[in-house]
């Protein structure tokens, strides 16, 4: 398990039900030029999912932001370079 927190402002429920959604900006008074394209979020749940794993957002107005992420383990039969038989290299000869 990992996570990354903060103690800023927090998210209000409405704003948090969005977090994961791409493009989406809590402050509808930030653009690209003060900083976020609303993508974050969106792409870590991506490769997260993508994984097999899960994230999570707790958050709360005034109350910071804690993002955690779970990924599986890999399973000790199958090589970590090569976790997919379809990307197992063919044999040489």
């Amino acid at each position: 398990m990992a996570g990354v927190a903060d103690r800023g402002g927090g998210m209000n429920p409405d704003d948090a039900a969005h977090a994961f959604d791409r493009f989406y900006r809590a402050d509808a008074s930030r653009n690209r030029d003060s900083g976020g394209s609303g993508l974050g979020l969106s792409i870590a749940k991506a490769i997260v999912d993508a994984h097999g794993g899960e994230i999570a957002l707790d958050t709360g107005i005034n109350a910071g932001t804690r993002v955690t992420i779970r990924l599986p383990r890999a399973h000790r039969d199958v090589p970590a370079r090569y976790p997919r038989p379809e990307l197992t290299p063919a044999p040489r000869g």
